[in-house]
């Protein structure tokens, strides 16, 4: 009778590739990323009428911006002609003054999405990357004052604006630091974000107004 050997068992092993970090940007990209950013901007509503008295902005704060702290998190698809990005954005900001005689403080709070375009194909590597994005987004105020006590709480719920910006990449600094972000964290670029927002009038008439002029902002923007 002939020995019966039991049956070896099979095993799959699969490989996943991951693309050459030495690879130039547009070689080494996928179709799909994800785009983290932090920003500080300021905020100059200047047509705000304030609900404890009715004043303007500019007869309450003067001249001041408030300086806001954002952020964003944005779903991103690369295509040939750069790409598109869509996704929430958050900034949180306040001012305070007495150039009216009255110590009064206003906060701000903006939550919002947008689409964004990036043309960040116009070279191997995007060491510069101009982008524009549209942005809507809801605005609550909080103020207060010292001459007349409580908080003055109004919001404006359909607010559009627009962002100007330009991307400078960080990666060529350092760029062996730059290879092992990517292929330890599948981090593509670090930008230092420069950009622009105005705000449009609110949707309702009946909103308070946080329409404002184009700004200056700041920011740093991290790209998987």
């Amino acid at each position: 009778m002939a020995a019966e050997f039991p049956e070896e068992e099979t095993q799959t092993v699969t490989i996943i590739e991951k693309k050459d970090p030495y690879k130039d940007y547009l070689l080494r990209r996928t179709n799909w990323g994800w785009v983290i950013g932090f920003e500080q901007q300021n905020f100059l509503p200047s047509t705000y009428s304030s609900p404890i008295d009715g004043s303007e902005y500019s007869e309450v704060y003067g001249k001041k911006s408030a300086l806001g702290t954002g952020a964003k998190l944005l779903l991103k698809f690369n295509g040939s002609f750069g790409s598109a990005m869509v996704g929430p954005d958050f900034s949180t900001g306040k001012t305070s003054s007495s150039f009216s005689g009255d110590a009064r403080t206003l906060n701000y709070t903006q939550i919002g999405a947008r689409l964004q375009i990036n043309l960040d194909s116009l070279f191997s590597e995007p060491y510069v990357v101009p982008y524009g994005a549209y942005r809507f987004s809801q605005f609550s105020f909080n103020e207060s004052s010292t001459n007349t006590p409580g908080d003055y709480k109004t919001t404006a719920s359909l607010v559009t604006g627009q962002t100007l910006g330009v991307l400078l990449q960080l990666n060529w600094i350092d760029p062996d630091t730059a290879h092992l972000g990517y292929w330890n964290y599948s981090l593509e670029n670090t930008y230092v974000d420069i950009f622009i927002t105005r705000w449009d009038k609110p949707a309702s008439t009946t909103d308070p107004d946080a329409s404002s002029d184009f700004a200056l902002g700041f920011g740093l923007t991290l790209e998987f």
